[in-house]
């Protein structure tokens, strides 16, 4: 199994609501989606200069997901049918949505799209001189040939701007900075309002954005000599307390009403971004998930036909283990309610509790079993 089948599972920094996506929705955007996709790849590689098969494959590996990839553009579009009973259509918005349902049937449609073409689009990417007509040609043929099935009864969605935090996006980040109390979610999309938060966990924010949070990077992570001068001397600012202090000459860190000292997590180079995300939710791994044998015939939604009850899936390693558990139940159609996760000595897994905490790291397998009365291992 291909692991863009569980890529929309467990999104990082994005709250994702998982509808039922209909298959002829899929059909009837897959091309001008893939269209998209392919441009979006294109204009990443040029301009990060990426021409070796590593660095394309990781582009294109993550170009479908709304979190993981270099940048959100799903999260502009917009699926628009201008007439009655009409073909749909995408429009691109200049501000990110919140990633719903329209979000999610566009992320099966790049996903499809691709599907079996990534090698191709990797060598065509290799080549400087492919143009972005070249690359839809090659790589999108197949589902801009293919019959579109009727659609009869399509709802639109209205396009919701995304500002500030989601509820759980919110909960991830005061459980990845300890804190107990309120923090306040405001203004433009993923904002925080840092002002709000406690001593310690800015502190922690700090040692993020200087590349000191131990355990979670190299040397590379989050290194300030990558920015810009103007912003280096905002966060020396920071640091020195020659501003108005961290909280206040940090408040834009996460899109913030850009004021006096403010720093933009816009100005910072994308890995360097990328980095940061790292330093909070730790770096993404790959996990395999094992379905006992005696919950196999209770899956509702068998991800394919003949389902051996295994399912990979990318889960960064500082986040709630909940988060993972539950999107695993939801997307085979298990209930979460008498389903417990084990990984080797470790006993029940806690979704409190996060994959580092446990020492489980890449291709580790958890085996997912009915509840039985035990406790859930805290160490």
């Amino acid at each position: 199994m291909r692991l863009w089948e569980a890529a929309i599972l467990v999104l990082a920094g994005t709250h994702v609501v998982v509808a039922k996506i209909s298959k002829d929705v899929v059909a009837n955007v897959a091309c001008e989606v893939c269209g998209q996709a392919v441009r979006e790849a294109l204009d990443i590689a040029q301009k990060e200069d990426a021409n070796s098969e590593d660095d394309l494959s990781g582009i294109v590996e993550n170009i479908c997901s709304v979190t993981r990839g270099k940048r959100p553009w799903l999260a502009k579009l917009d699926i628009t049918r201008p007439v009655a009973n009409g073909p749909l259509r995408l429009q691109k918005h200049e501000s990110l949505g919140r990633c719903r349902k329209e979000c999610s049937i566009m992320q099966r449609a790049c996903a499809v799209s691709l599907d079996g073409k990534e090698d191709a689009l990797v060598q065509l990417l290799q080549n400087d001189e492919v143009s972005a007509l070249q690359l839809e040609e090659e790589v999108c043929q197949r589902v801009c040939k293919a019959k579109l099935p009727t659609l009869s009864n399509w709802q639109d969605e209205l396009f919701d701007e995304k500002r500030g935090l989601d509820a759980d996006e919110l909960a991830e980040y005061k459980h990845k900075l300890g804190i107990e109390g309120e923090v306040n979610s405001w203004g433009s999309p993923n904002q925080l309002d840092v002002q709000s938060l406690p001593a310690e966990a800015k502190q922690k924010l700090q040692a993020a954005v200087s590349g000191k949070q131990g355990g979670s990077g190299g040397p590379e992570e989050v290194n300030v000599e990558d920015l810009p001068e103007d912003v280096q001397q905002k966060l020396r600012d920071a640091k020195s307390g020659n501003s108005n202090g961290f909280g206040s000459s940090m408040g834009g860190l996460f899109g913030g009403a850009m004021g006096k000292n403010q720093l933009d997590v816009n100005s910072l180079p994308s890995h360097v971004k990328s980095s940061l995300g790292d330093a909070l939710n730790g770096v993404n791994v790959t996990v395999k998930l094992a379905l006992d044998n005696d919950l196999l015939d209770e899956a509702a939604k068998p991800p394919s036909p003949g389902w051996d009850g295994t399912l990979n899936i990318h889960f960064r390693t500082l986040m709630p283990l909940e988060k993972l558990f539950h999107g695993f139940c939801s997307h085979v159609g298990l209930r979460r309610e008498g389903v417990s996760f084990s990984f080797r000595t470790k006993g029940t897994l806690s979704g409190r509790q996060t994959l580092s905490h446990y020492g489980i790291g890449d291709k580790d397998v958890l085996h997912v079993s009915s509840d039985v009365a035990e406790d859930e291992e805290e160490l």
